[in-house]
């Protein structure tokens, strides 16, 4: 017996080192969590796959399965977390942890969508349009895949289908073929499929009958040309019976009658044999029904001649590199077999010289110009343009220049004049040799009404370079319709270079605008304007347009003025009359009081379209932060619904101006859940719906979010107390409508103790359980539960227990530790 006392000695001191309090924390917590999960925000289901960023701590997180994340062992700081997922929009919280804190943070991220926009809504050929185009755009934010669906025989449509990125269009051409329709006029509809809604197209042509055309108007053989081809064309339908017949013996014709329903090739050849030099003119006949049409023929007939060649210049002239620049002036009396330069270092190089390149065979004058390659260093050449025909081999001066590897004076070529007006214009210029390192101190372009202007005469100066390159320079003070001659220059150490002498002439003193095209048509208004691309030096005093049922209109018909200033002007035409074909064109008017128009733009009024209708809202799973609403089209105004959702507020009659959630394009129910919302508030909500009328609104209601509560806890059910230990269990009977982040127990030998005393941290479970082993014995004890949520720390009712006396003996209960058999 005295041996089984010794060993419960010893076994009651190794169990002392070995007991472990089953939830105990008596420290206190000097981090925090964030924990959480991400959700899709119109199915409300978990995310797999989402991308969860925190900073500072520069930590990541992918959700699993059930969408969830955590972030531990945060030190106290304000995070910035950001989730994200392809094909959704990204959210960001800024959430602040203090010690100790468990925080819930969950995102519902909205998913991108695409929105089906088409426009016009209807296209018109009338009597001899072909080819239309309408625009499919995206409005939506993520990627368009449309298609196009048809089944008319007279139509075609290119493309047919394609994918659009966020706010991307795609134009599709429409053709019609009128070839064996009868006269009158057809209708047909044009569907458009996509994953963002659907579309269609009204289109119509008319179909006037039998109606002959062709092409050329002239039919010019110039000196070269020995055949041309004449089309004749039906314009209308059925068949056509022709007769055609030359008015000269040097006019040929394949065949001089025929008949067709579409179209007719003539083949017209000339024969110049036996002709002398001079310019004929001619005429082919062309009798359709009773109709005569006369069809200009000309042709040249030239002295059998050798081509004309010049050489304009040599630039770019390096250690073993020369640039040649020269031109076909004329071809001669026959193609051009062979053309190009011919360099020696003796004079007067020729087809024979090494030196040679050769551009093949050319059919008109032309400019041409290389880069001689492999030259000697400080080496005089000398450089002859050349042309071949079939009376012979014509060359051009030959100009000399040397090759050097010293430096010298900048190369520089002069451009063309572009954006020529009547009082400025802008030329171009290249320098292509610096020739110094120091650099160009001045280069730019002079210019006068004389040939090889100087900077001596009025120049520009665009100030210090040292590197080769394109420039620009524009020249003022100029007068209208008069020809200039413009040279490039720069000017190094060593002196001033040119290039070569151009001549360009200013635009006479006149306006041009165009009519910009016609868009936003409604069935009484329709938005346009015009863009002037040249102004002559004119003062605009007025810009507008003008409209009527009839082409061509004037200011003497409706017209509607401006107030844009720019070169570019808008307007909106109202007071149209419904389902009505109009013309329109833009004007100016100048300060001398002459009107210019533009082009004329023909469109057709639509019919009207009224605002859409959406139900009353139906709010459900109202929560402290969210709610889900539900709604649905009721009448789409007879447009195209563009945009639907939620607008919400803390005042009456919220708009889509402030808060509001899209479902895109629907055309029955839509539903969407907020979220963010502020606790205990009362939100006013509405549906809207969108067409081209505008936006509606349904009936407003109103909610309000449930309020955030402190948790409440049951009475601590005490369990065994010992001298050192005691076990205690309690309820949360409500999370306070928010997550409990923390529960336990807290203990002092103080009555209502706190988290600054004591704490034994047991989890969120509703059922929380937890036990101590650090007491001292003999000693009365005050307890209770605690449980946090987002509104802060609620306390249960405190109990007092006071733990046994200290053992006097040296007992343990072995039966926790099994048989005495077992010990050995």
């Amino acid at each position: 017996m005295n041996l089984h006392l010794t060993f419960r000695k010893s076994l009651q001191l190794c169990v002392s080192f070995l007991l472990l309090a089953a939830c105990a924390k008596d420290e206190v917590d000097l981090t925090g969590n964030i924990h959480g999960t991400v959700t899709d925000a119109k199915t409300g289901k978990p995310l797999s796959g989402a991308v969860v960023d925190i900073t500072p701590d520069h930590r990541s997180r992918t959700t699993g399965d059930d969408g969830s994340f955590v972030f531990d062992e945060l030190t106290a700081n304000t995070y910035t977390v950001q989730a994200k997922k392809d094909g959704y929009k990204a959210d960001t919280r800024t959430p602040r942890i203090e010690a100790g804190a468990n925080i819930t943070l969950d995102f519902a991220l909205q998913p991108l969508a695409p929105v089906l926009s088409v426009s016009p809504a209807s296209l018109d050929f009338g009597t001899a349009s072909t080819t239309l185009t309408f625009d499919v755009k995206n409005t939506g934010d993520a990627t368009l895949d449309w298609n196009v669906t048809e089944d008319i025989p007279w139509l075609s449509c290119t493309p047919t289908s394609g994918s659009n990125s966020n706010v991307g269009q795609t134009a599709v051409t429409v053709m019609v073929n009128r070839d064996g329709l009868d006269k009158g006029t057809y209708r047909q509809t044009i569907a458009v499929a996509s994953n963002g809604g659907s579309a269609t197209l009204n289109v119509s042509l008319t179909v006037q009958g039998a109606t002959v055309s062709y092409s050329p108007e002239v039919l010019d053989f110039g000196s070269i040309s020995s055949a041309l081809t004449l089309v004749l064309k039906n314009t209308g339908s059925g068949s056509i019976n022709y007769t055609i017949s030359p008015s000269d013996d040097w006019i040929l014709l394949n065949r001089t009658s025929g008949n067709f329903s579409s179209s007719e090739n003539l083949t017209v050849s000339v024969n110049r044999e036996n002709l002398s030099e001079g310019n004929y003119q001619g005429a082919l006949r062309l009798v359709v029904a009773d109709e005569t049409f006369t069809i200009p023929v000309r042709m040249v007939v030239v002295a059998k001649a050798m081509p004309t060649v010049t050489l304009i210049g040599v630039d770019d002239v390096t250690y073993n590199s020369a640039s040649f620049k020269g031109s076909v002036v004329s071809i001669g009396s026959s193609i051009v077999s062979h053309y190009g330069f011919v360099w020696a270092t003796t004079e007067n190089p020729d087809v024979n010289s090494t030196g040679k390149c050769d551009f093949g065979s050319t059919s008109s004058a032309k400019d041409l110009s290389y880069k001689a390659s492999a030259l000697t260093e400080t080496t005089t050449y000398f450089v002859r343009a050349y042309a071949e025909n079939s009376e012979g081999i014509a060359y051009s001066t030959q100009q000399r220049f040397t090759t050097t590897a010293t430096p010298q004076r900048p190369t520089v070529k002069t451009g063309t004049a572009t954006r020529v007006q009547a009082k400025q214009a802008e030329v171009s210029g290249e320098i292509v040799s610096v020739g110094d390192e120091s650099g160009i101190t001045q280069y730019g372009h002079a210019y006068a009404a004389t040939a090889n202007p100087t900077i001596d005469n009025t120049h520009t100066e665009l100030g210090e370079r040292k590197a080769t390159g394109s420039y620009t320079s524009t020249l003022t003070g100029l007068e209208p319709g008069t020809t200039y001659h413009m040279r490039a220059y720069a000017t190094n150490s060593l002196g001033t270079s040119y290039g070569d002498d151009v001549t360009f002439q200013t635009e006479p003193d006149v306006v041009t605008l165009t009519t910009i095209a016609v868009t936003n048509i409604t069935h009484n208004a329709a938005s346009t304007g015009g863009s002037i691309s040249y102004l002559g030096g004119n003062e605009i005093t007025e810009r507008g347009v003008c409209w009527s049922k009839s082409a061509n209109p004037t200011v003497a018909d409706t017209h509607l003025s401006s107030s844009d200033k720019s070169n570019r002007f808008s307007v909106r035409v109202t007071g149209l009359e419904e389902r009505t074909g109009y013309h329109l064109r833009a004007y100016v008017t100048t300060a001398n009081e002459k009107t210019y128009y533009g082009n004329d733009v023909a469109f057709s009024t639509t019919h009207e379209i009224k605002l859409p209708a959406a139900s009353q809202t139906i709010v459900q799973s109202i929560g402290v932060h969210e709610a889900s609403l539900r709604s649905s089209v009721v009448g789409d105004g007879d447009g195209n619904i563009s945009d639907c959702g939620f607008c919400y507020g803390v005042t009456p009659e919220p708009t889509t101006d402030g808060n509001h959630i899209s479902c895109g394009v629907q055309t029955a129910s839509f539903s969407a859940k907020l979220t963010g919302l502020s606790e205990n508030t009362t939100y006013y909500v509405r549906a809207y719906v969108t067409n081209e009328a505008g936006t509606a609104y349904g009936e407003e209601i109103n909610f309000a979010t449930l309020e955030v509560k402190l948790p409440t806890l049951s009475a601590i059910t005490l369990g065994r107390v010992t001298h050192k230990s005691a076990v205690f269990s309690a309820e949360i009977t409500s999370d306070g409508n928010s997550s409990i982040t923390a529960a336990g127990f807290v203990y002092s030998t103080a009555p209502d103790p706190t988290l600054s005393n004591h704490r034994i941290d047991c989890g969120t479970d509703k059922q929380i359980a937890g036990q101590t082993k650090a007491l001292t014995a003999s000693t009365t004890y005050y307890v209770r539960a605690y449980a946090t949520n987002e509104k802060g720390t609620a306390y249960g009712e405190t109990i007092s227990f006071t733990t046994e006396a200290e053992p006097t003996g040296t007992e343990v209960d072995l039966d926790d530790f099994g048989d005495e058999k077992d010990w050995n």
